[in-house]
């Protein structure tokens, strides 16, 4: 009978709990954001770099190597501290820095932005992912709520970009920043608003811990071949859709005089 019960638990029943809510409208909107921020800096570095594709190529490493080398340390750092405070922090973190874009004309200084923003949003979306166990307690409710947030990331995807492009046109690249900023603040104060005190791991923040604990989910990789495969091949795909990003960017500022 318990099965039957929790098989029945939908979007609608897990949305009723009010912290769970509070953490998918911020996971939606800081999606969002991060939409929003790709597009308006890609189209900012090809406005200072005049269209150069090596520009654009520079600035896409310096948003693929923060998750390189910090992606497999995230999680190991995410269970040591409180994750709304984590959370709340990379929001107003990344509002900060983006908000400073406009301010900059210098090409390389906008190369650290994008790593300062991968490496925050390296933090973010791990911490996020870890906080759902504890907001629901039932397994069923956790399976629902992970499938929930996967579906609202697939959407935000298409209506982000889609909005993003919109307010880029709408107000201009430095405004959009601007806008950028303010919804990073508004993700962090739903975050805020999670009544929830979240569990940390009893373990100080020491190097000898965190080595252990990477050594155990780098072992956990190689252990498991499925697991494995699918982390090279995603890892494969992510490089061959970045250069490809990179030219496309390229040709649609030279073909399309956008």
């Amino acid at each position: 009978m318990a099965e039957t019960t929790e098989s029945r638990v939908t979007f609608r029943d897990v949305l009723k709990r009010t912290d769970f809510l509070r953490l998918w409208l911020a996971q939606a909107v800081s999606l969002i954001d991060d939409r929003l921020t790709q597009v308006a800096l890609f189209i900012y570095i090809l406005q200072l770099a005049e269209g150069s594709a090596t520009a654009v190529g520079l600035f896409l490493a310096c948003q693929s190597v923060p998750v390189i080398i910090f992606g497999p340390l995230a999680g190991v750092l995410v269970d040591r501290w409180d994750k709304r405070v984590t959370l709340v922090v990379c929001d107003l973190v990344r509002a900060a820095v983006i908000a400073t874009v406009p301010l900059l004309g210098d090409e390389r200084l906008v190369y650290i932005i994008g790593f300062l923003m991968a490496t925050v949003t390296t933090l973010f979306h791990p911490a996020l992912q870890a906080a759902v166990p504890e907001l629901l307690g039932r397994r069923q409710e956790i399976l629902v709520a992970n499938s929930l947030l996967y579906s609202t990331k697939f959407f935000t995807d298409i209506l982000g970009f889609t909005l993003a492009g919109t307010i880029v046109l709408m107000t201009g690249v430095k405004v959009a920043f601007l806008i950028d900023s303010a919804t990073f603040v508004l993700s962090g104060l739903l975050i805020l608003r999670i009544g929830k005190r979240f569990a940390t791991v009893a373990r100080k923040l020491d190097l000898a811990g965190v080595w252990e604990d990477l050594r155990a989910g780098i072992r956990y990789h190689a252990e498991n071949p499925v697991v494995l495969s699918l982390l090279i091949s995603f890892t494969l795909g992510v490089l061959a859709m970045g250069g490809l990003n990179a030219l496309l960017l390229v040709a649609v500022d030279r073909l399309l005089a956008v």
